[in-house]
């Protein structure tokens, strides 16, 4: 079951779809991925995502998109699978607002899970700031051989 309440007014964090303004707002959205990770995901991954019931929060600043956040629903509440901010806007609370964002829209006792590489140190920071603890590490979870750390919140 989908975990998030739909907001018929909501325009605070638009949902990018499959529809009009998909290619312009993932070419931006794959540019922001590419500069923040080591291992960036490609077009195909964001659009499994999206097929699998999934989507993808946008953050703009005056028209431009500076930020997202990438989720699918799983049968716990829904699993985070990217965030990132342009880097040279990051630190000014785009990342922060996205999350709560998503976490004001989960249902009552639902959870947010997210796996993080055990070197990506700043999002380690970022998601407990954000509320999330680390509750268990899965060894050797990606194909470079890191481990993840499993984070998770539940809402209350």
């Amino acid at each position: 079951m989908w975990p998030f309440k739909k907001k018929q007014d909501d325009d605070d964090f638009p949902l990018l779809t499959m529809r009009d303004k998909f290619d312009i707002d993932m070419h931006t959205v794959l540019e922001i991925e590419k500069e923040s990770f080591d291992y960036p995901w490609n077009k195909g991954e964001f659009v499994d995502v999206l097929r699998g019931g999934g989507c993808i929060n946008i953050e703009r600043q005056q028209g431009e998109v500076v930020g997202y956040l990438c989720f699918s629903p799983a049968r716990y509440g829904a699993e985070l699978k990217s965030v990132a901010v342009r880097r040279s806007l990051r630190r000014r609370g785009i990342g922060t607002k996205l999350m709560t964002g998503m976490k004001n829209n989960v249902q009552l006792g639902d959870r947010i899970m997210a796996c993080v590489s055990d070197r990506n140190t700043t999002a380690h920071v970022f998601l407990r700031s954000c509320g999330m603890k680390a509750i268990s590490i899965r060894e050797k979870h990606y194909d470079n051989g890191d481990d993840a750390y499993v984070f998770s919140w539940r809402s209350l």
